[in-house]
């Protein structure tokens, strides 16, 4: 996430949200890492954490005037950190959080598309009900295979 302060110029602050939600105030050098390891030290030594994405969102609240999100996965682009923003009533550029998370299910997804007039691939909705001890099962889905079985939608 990226977020700029205006004061006497244009300032650019850097926060990152890990896989597991916590937030850390990190500088821009930090951001350019060779590899995953680099990038973990740099976090572990240099980061300022922050206690919560709560505290995080109070910082910003008075920190910022307006966030950039650039955010990838689980949280950035399900409507995680705009609902976050949004509760904090602190602006940012981009799409808001019910429509993230309505795009992030990409058969809902499809199905808003399909409704709105435009063209979608065929797809099917694959939900998880009971194990199968399958070959095929197996094969498609290697070592997960157990948590795998099919129910069609289209």
């Amino acid at each position: 996430m990226v977020l700029f302060h205006q004061g006497n110029g244009i300032s650019v602050s850097c926060y990152y949200i890990d896989p597991d939600l916590n937030a850390y105030a990190i500088s821009s050098a930090q951001v350019y890492s060779n590899t995953p390891a680099d990038f973990d030290f740099k976090l572990e030594s240099l980061a300022q954490a922050f206690a919560s994405l709560s505290e995080l969102a109070e910082h910003l609240v008075s920190a910022v005037d307006i966030v950039f999100p650039v955010i990838h996965g689980r949280f950035g682009e399900d409507g995680g950190v705009q609902e976050l923003l949004e509760s904090h009533n602190i602006p940012f550029v981009g799409t808001g959080s019910v429509e993230c998370r309505r795009a992030f299910d990409k058969y809902e997804a499809s199905l808003a598309l399909k409704e709105h007039g435009f063209m979608s691939v065929p797809n099917y909705l694959v939900q998880v009900i009971h194990c199968l001890q399958n070959t095929s099962i197996r094969f498609y889905f290697g070592k997960f295979y157990a948590y795998v079985v099919i129910s069609f939608s289209y």
